[in-house]
């Protein structure tokens, strides 16, 4: 099965924390942070809005299924109650996916969320590669360098840590996860994935 739906792949063109509960790249510390998990989802995508609250609440974002049209940002805007964040004169929309992940560093599961371009197309490119079709092989790694306009991600995949104890660890962690009804797709409604899980340790 593909890891990615070939209408989330064909999107991914050029266009105009690591502790806690999330995992995103930009979190890696710029001189060489690197990041070790192993996937145990298929991702949730879509894209992520930007928004800056009226009257100084400080900005929120917002996660949909779907290319937001001008209808649908609207109701948004009015949801967050505030307007669609624009810098440099540039909309904050940014394609994302987020899947659920074993990091090994801090021994816990986590949502991992890319929204870099670059980071996504590499993960389309090597989860489309039929040498990781079976990704209970292969753990990901993700490596950051350079800070700003001059930052830099590299994904590889590396042959999985999850042997023996460790393996067992990890299945227990992701069977307690799945049975406490841990959904990415509330990430569309703004909701915690890894709610049911917190709300009971």
């Amino acid at each position: 099965m593909a890891f990615f739906s070939t209408d989330f792949s064909a999107t991914l063109v050029k266009r105009e924390s690591a502790s806690g509960d999330y995992f995103g790249p930009s979190s890696l510390d710029p001189k060489g942070g690197t990041y070790r998990g192993h996937i145990l989802s298929l991702p949730v995508t879509g894209f992520k809005l930007w928004f800056k609250r009226n009257e100084g609440g400080g900005e929120t974002c917002r996660r949909v299924a779907r290319d937001p049209d001008p209808a649908l940002i609207a109701e948004l805007e009015a949801d967050v109650g505030g307007t669609l964040l624009i810098r440099e004169g540039k909309r904050q929309v940014q394609r994302f996916a987020a899947f659920f992940a074993w990091n090994y560093e801090l021994e816990r599961i986590q949502v991992v969320e890319a929204t870099q371009m670059s980071v996504l197309r590499d993960l389309d490119r090597l989860t489309a590669d039929p040498d990781y079709s079976d990704l209970s092989d292969w753990d990901l790694q993700i490596v950051r360098d350079g800070e700003a306009l001059l930052t830099k991600y590299s994904v590889d995949f590396k042959p999985t840590k999850r042997r023996g104890a460790l393996a067992t660890q990890i299945q227990a962690a992701w069977y307690e996860c799945e049975t406490k009804g841990c959904d990415l797709h509330v990430l569309y409604s703004n909701g915690h994935p890894l709610e049911a899980l917190r709300a009971s340790t």
